[in-house]
């Protein structure tokens, strides 16, 4: 019997003007880790870069993910940041993208939403899916990369 792959989605959006956040450099080093793992043919990452907030549900649907990976920007209560976002507080962005992701809480096992100050999101979506990660605080690149690195590591070597 063959078993089934884990599938990856990973959302990387960076468009904010301010400060530069390396979602490219993020994918790489997640796929580089699963690539060298001994459950690479188990696991599949799955690019969605520069996506718009109206194509989540779309992307989802598409590649049915058991984990979802947000990287890139993210505000106090919007969560992460995409595409034609404005900041200007006229609409609730982090109850829109939840009502998405709760949609697929059968399927979703899994949220990483590293993004800034995503711990409330995080937090509000562990009301439906199994296992949710969020950052309480301002992150870099740098800070963001390591974090993730690690937790792939982990979990892409059992």
């Amino acid at each position: 019997m063959k078993k089934k792959k884990l599938i990856i989605l990973f959302f990387g959006i960076d468009f904010y003007e301010h400060e530069y956040i390396d979602v490219n450099k993020e994918y790489q080093k997640i796929n580089d880790i699963i690539k060298k793992s001994n459950y690479k043919d188990y696991i599949e990452l799955i690019p969605g870069f520069a996506i718009e907030r109206e194509n989540v549900q779309q992307k989802i649907s598409e590649n049915n993910p058991d984990i979802i990976h947000f990287s890139g920007h993210g505000s106090k209560g919007i969560g992460p940041n995409f595409l034609g976002d404005t900041q200007n507080g006229n609409k609730d962005y982090e109850t829109e993208l939840l009502k998405i992701l709760k949609k697929y809480k059968d399927t979703i096992k899994f949220i990483f939403f590293n993004t800034c100050y995503s711990n409330e999101i995080a937090r509000r979506a562990s009301d439906f899916i199994s296992y949710t990660i969020g950052v309480n605080r301002l992150t870099n690149s740098e800070g963001a990369i390591i974090f993730s690195a690690n937790f792939y590591e982990l979990l892409s070597y059992g």
